[in-house]
């Protein structure tokens, strides 16, 4: 049988020893492992891959050469290296000439791990491969061979597809402002940038939604042992058209979880007050792209106090001046700026 790989970076699965034949050779005592056998299509050798991503949690590396010489646990892997890819799945790769990676790694969907090989009790160079479930979350102190922990699954049905991993997200909304919401969040598993939304919400009911990612890196995430750290976000938010009160402000994980505060302040909360556009009101500006007519381009961008010339709005953009005592008088409009900019 061979299949499109997982596991093997060049080439195609070979099954050498079905599933199936394991199970019967652990009825006889002929074996005690379950999981499949695997070369490269047709009798090769190649270089093993991480099947999907994960953390590496177990690893053995100092077995080299010939077959039949068993590792310091008394197994017959040789050497092996197990990647945890949820609270309870693991792969297990095993019989590898090298290894490439070391225990806390935290590895891709189709990253090098090792090199096929003949290490431990083995009949020429191939792959073990394995799919454990355990019925406990997979922690440093319970033991990974304690078969009362976990069942092995068929891996016959994942060298060509997904494992049953369920992404648990878990995360903090850390500060909230009408501007910015920033927070992470991480689904235990992936470190790629995760899609996330921003909700404002007034008596639990979403009154505006912001899409962003949930990318960026923190060395806290990273020191707390949030896979690369890379799962923080930082997205802003425009609450123009909203009336001013007190809102909520949760975000929104990809499998639908629900993303608040923390501590001592679980529920976040923002004030929105209004943007007085009436003539005179004082306004201060960060940085605002500004206009030199209600409809042309941009002539460059301001910082400061600016007062509204004329409440008059056009095109979104409303006049402006920079002293008091040049509000609504002939020739002494400054520039036109986008109301939300406010």
């Amino acid at each position: 049988m061979s299949s499109k790989s997982r596991v093997l970076e060049t080439g195609d699965n070979q099954i050498t020893c079905p599933y199936y034949t394991h199970v019967c050779n652990k009825k006889v005592n002929r074996g005690w492992a379950l999981g499949i056998d695997i070369v490269k299509y047709k009798s090769q050798l190649d270089f093993i891959t991480s099947h999907s991503a994960g953390k590496v949690i177990k690893v053995v590396d100092y077995l080299s050469g010939t077959n039949g010489v068993p590792d310091r646990e008394g197994m017959g892997y040789g050497n092996y290296v197990i990647i945890q890819h949820s609270n309870t799945i693991c792969t297990l790769y095993a019989h590898l000439e090298k290894v490439y990676v070391k225990e806390g790694d935290t590895v891709k969907a189709g990253q090098r791990i090792g090199f096929m090989g003949n290490t431990g009790s083995s009949r020429g160079g191939h792959l073990h491969f394995e799919v454990r479930q355990y019925s406990v979350a997979i922690k440093p102190e319970i033991s990974l061979h304690d078969e009362s922990k976990y069942e092995w699954l068929d891996p016959t049905r994942y060298i060509d597809a997904a494992l049953p991993v369920s992404k648990s997200y878990t995360g903090y909304i850390d500060n909230a402002s009408a501007d910015n919401v920033g927070g992470w969040i991480w689904n235990g598993i992936d470190d790629t940038a995760e899609r996330i939304t921003i909700r404002i919400k007034s008596g639990g009911k979403p009154v505006k939604e912001f899409a962003g990612k949930a990318g960026n890196f923190r060395p806290d995430l990273k020191a707390a042992g949030k896979g690369n750290g890379y799962h923080a976000f930082n997205i802003k938010i425009d609450t123009s058209g909203i009336k001013s009160g007190i809102y909520e402000v949760d975000a929104v994980a990809p499998d639908g979880t629900v993303i608040n505060g923390s501590g001592d302040e679980p529920v976040k909360k923002i004030e929105i007050k209004a943007v007085s556009t009436k003539a005179g009101s004082e306004h201060k500006l960060i940085y605002v792209p500004v206009y030199n007519s209600e409809s042309g381009k941009s002539i460059g961008k301001r910082s400061g106090i600016y007062y509204v010339y004329s409440e008059v709005v056009i095109n979104g953009r409303i006049r402006m001046t920079n002293k008091a005592s040049r509000v609504g008088k002939p020739g002494q409009v400054s520039f036109w700026v986008d109301v939300k900019s406010l």
